[in-house]
């Protein structure tokens, strides 16, 4: 009843259009109805069951709820509103309140999940990533620029895509991630969009661009070699082509790559190239022109030793670790040593070593 995408859901969604009182007595009278399904004792579905069936099933005796603990805003209104149903008497006294539900959180999938892979079609992530912006340590003018672009979309004014580029381990693909903990209530929703997907970007806009909801465009990690021609649909993707981005659109990109395409010398040299290409150094600015399509682009680059050592001792704290501080610093210096150099990344996984 609360995921199922109904005319009443979708309309109630928008928060500015008002409900007439035809469809509120329907929604009413469905209520009814399936209150007296639900009222119906266990047995009578077994019973339904096997006959429909024509197998013998267990006795239903004793069934217990089962609990619903989960760190999903979303999911846990739809248990406040499961929980209210089940204790009212009459369900068409709650008719207000389920139309309340799907104006504050949306219809169907959106109104369940806060982030989506698309896989040709959107499946919902039961359990994102849990970061929250407040457990990322350093860059914070970086992620202010982040934060920013997403409160102009969510306020409906026209925001842009945004490229974050930088070292490994700094936090770019966390900083896009922990938005949907932030800002999931006011109807951010992040969607995961691999590379080899790119081209399905008119079918997610015919899908989004009509939805109350504001959507960021994850592409994670994302660069091209030599030779790959997708980079050409990523740049319709950016510019417009013949399916808009929708103002309630936008794209944020991680890349190793400033450029995102893999540069070589003899990209540089305008020359002939093996297919006799007359103007080759065309070619050459039409690649490295991708990443300018981005309306900004926010830098990450590994931090200094000192910066470094910040990391540490503020996540040390947040931890609980007890350690004499020149010990801490000296430890995490060899640490970075031997393993990946200098990054929030590392940072991490040093202390989390340390937790006994």
């Amino acid at each position: 009843m609360i995921e199922i995408e109904t005319a009443v859901s979708l309309k109630a969604q928008f928060s500015d259009v008002p409900m007439g009182s035809s469809i509120r007595t329907g929604v009413a009278i469905e209520l009814a109805n399936l209150q007296v399904l639900y009222d119906l004792p266990a047995a009578w579905w077994q019973g339904q069951a096997q006959r429909i069936t024509g197998r013998t099933f267990p006795a239903w005796n004793d069934i217990q709820p089962m609990t619903e603990e989960t760190s999903n805003p979303l999911a846990k209104a739809q248990l406040g509103l499961k929980r209210l149903m089940a204790a009212c008497t009459d369900w068409r006294d709650e008719a207000d309140s389920l139309i309340g539900f799907h104006r504050q959180f949306g219809s169907g999938l959106f109104a369940r999940y806060l982030a989506f892979r698309w896989e040709g079609c959107l499946r919902g992530v039961e359990q994102p990533d849990p970061i929250r912006l407040e457990d990322l340590v350093g860059y914070g003018r970086q992620r202010n620029e982040v934060v920013d672009n997403t409160k102009r979309l969510l306020s409906g004014l026209r925001a842009n895509n945004v490229l974050l580029y930088g070292d490994r381990g700094t936090g770019k693909s966390s900083t896009v991630k922990a938005l949907i903990h932030r800002f999931g209530l006011e109807g951010l929703r992040l969607i995961e969009v691999p590379k080899s997907r790119l081209a399905d970007f008119p079918a997610m806009i015919d899908l989004l661009k009509d939805r109350p909801q504001k959507f960021i465009l994850f592409i994670d990690d994302l660069s091209f070699e030599d030779g790959e021609e997708s980079y050409k649909e990523m740049k319709a993707l950016l510019e417009g082509g013949v399916a808009v981005r929708p103002d309630n659109v936008v794209i944020y990109a991680t890349s190793n790559r400033r450029h995102l395409i893999k540069e070589t010398f003899a990209d540089r040299q305008v020359t002939l190239n093996e297919a006799d290409e007359l103007h080759p150094g065309d070619t050459y600015q039409e690649k490295m022109s991708l990443a300018d399509r981005f309306g900004i682009t926010v830098t990450f680059l590994a931090p200094g030793q000192e910066a470094y050592l910040e990391i540490v001792e503020t996540l040390a704290e947040q931890r609980g670790i007890e350690m004499e501080r020149e010990t801490l610093r000296r430890q995490a210096l060899q640490w970075e040593q031997r393993h990946n150099g200098r990054s929030g990344r590392t940072a991490r996984q040093f202390v989390d070593s340390l937790i006994r």
